[in-house]
């Protein structure tokens, strides 16, 4: 792992008073944006099995990370406007 992907992961350790579910979602995007320079596209259902946290938990989880300011989610739509998918930037 590169020292500026390095980076990322141990910002996502670092952050105190998120709660373990909210970590755990939090260090799942970081281990994978850390392969796309802060960027993932990480589908919920990936996350559900990397944290073990059911899908409704990591929905939960997203939306608090988001309102902390830690994540940027932006939706990702395919050319008949439908959503496919969510890229989400760490914020560190």
């Amino acid at each position: 792992m590169a020292h500026n992907q390095l980076s990322s992961w141990r910002w996502a350790w670092e952050q105190d008073g998120l709660g373990s579910s909210a970590k755990a979602v939090l260090l799942a995007l970081a281990w994978d944006a850390n392969m796309r320079r802060g960027v993932t596209t990480l589908p919920v259902g990936r996350i559900v099995e990397m944290t073990e946290l059911s899908e409704r938990s990591v929905h939960r989880m997203l939306r608090k990370l988001e309102a902390l300011g830690k994540i940027k989610r932006a939706p990702i739509y395919r050319g008949d406007g439908s959503q496919t998918a969510n890229r989400y930037t760490i914020c560190r």
